[in-house]
């Protein structure tokens, strides 16, 4: 197998062509072309597979428990607000058994949730929501992965967005 970090194994491989130096060069050091910056390393893989026994090790019913608790967090963040609806979906729009948070913008407050979507990113710090395909003044927020003090932070985010 030829080694196309290796000058002569490039030569060989390239008849000695300008063009095919060029291409093989595009592909090694330092550049290592496309498929170069796709492989996993060993570091990688075991990192994967100790996080994978982690979560498999792990009790689903506690995991949901937490999923739920923090979803709640939000939603109470959210309860002094007039204009806007909140609710925490379960199963997710597509049935996925996790819970979602759902921000809907009353009809007199004139915003869509692609305005609470730019809102949220354009803010500081940025904060990233998806749309809800169901309903145009809505957005959805999963908050699973968030630490609490996140979680706090898109509360507060939100009441200034909806408080103006």
């Amino acid at each position: 197998m030829a080694d196309i970090d290796s000058s002569k194994d490039v030569y060989l491989f390239t008849h000695g062509r300008a063009d095919l130096i060029e291409a093989v060069a595009m592909q090694s050091a330092p550049s290592h072309g496309i498929g170069r910056v796709c492989k996993v390393s060993k570091e990688e893989i075991i990192g994967q597979l100790t996080a994978l026994i982690w979560w498999a090790e792990g009790d689903p019913e506690e995991r949901m428990s937490e999923h739920f608790r923090k979803s709640q967090q939000l939603n109470e963040q959210l309860s002094s607000l007039t204009g806007i609806s909140t609710d925490v979906r379960f199963p997710d729009f597509s049935g996925r058994p996790y819970p979602t948070v759902i921000i809907t913008v009353g009809a007199t407050d004139g915003r869509k949730g692609t305005d609470i979507l730019n809102e949220l990113a354009g803010g500081n710090p940025p904060i990233l929501a998806m749309a809800d395909p169901g309903n145009t003044r809505a957005v959805r927020l999963d908050v699973r992965l968030c630490e609490d003090k996140d979680i706090d932070v898109i509360g507060r985010r939100l009441n200034e967005i909806f408080r103006r």
